[in-house]
């Protein structure tokens, strides 16, 4: 991925990552503001005058490895970008999900179904409502 650009359709998008410290909120509520320091990939959609996020969940209890499978296994995600933000995980095709969905309110419907089937322990569910 590395020095390639693409643009996105519009359209809704889920990242699928983790944060391995002790408040792993921080790392998603850090992703709605739109002026940091660029550090993840995910960083460089945030950053963009038209990316706007809507919000976030975070799953406790529930591996990366596994939270990937489930949202390559749901029809309500596709692949968005080849290879974005897995870096770190080669046997991952993507990070990056289109959201098969033109409705805010199913997105976070479809998230939230996606949510539920890994199981985690608990759930946060993010929003920005600027």
């Amino acid at each position: 991925m590395a020095g390639r650009r693409r643009t996105l359709a519009s359209g809704y998008y889920a990242y699928v990552g983790s944060a391995s410290f002790a408040r792993p909120y921080l790392r998603v509520l850090r992703h709605f503001n739109p002026v940091k320091r660029r550090r993840w990939h995910v960083d460089h959609i945030t950053m963009s005058p038209s990316a706007r996020t809507l919000g976030g969940v975070v799953l406790y209890g529930v591996s990366e490895d596994s939270l990937y499978e489930t949202a390559l296994e749901s029809e309500a995600l596709e692949v968005a970008v080849p290879g974005f933000g897995s870096t770190d995980r080669r046997s991952h095709a993507t990070h990056l999900f289109t959201v098969r969905s033109s409705d805010p309110l199913d997105v976070f419907r479809k998230l939230l179904e996606l949510a539920r089937r890994a199981r985690p322990s608990s759930i946060e569910l993010l929003l920005d409502i600027q």
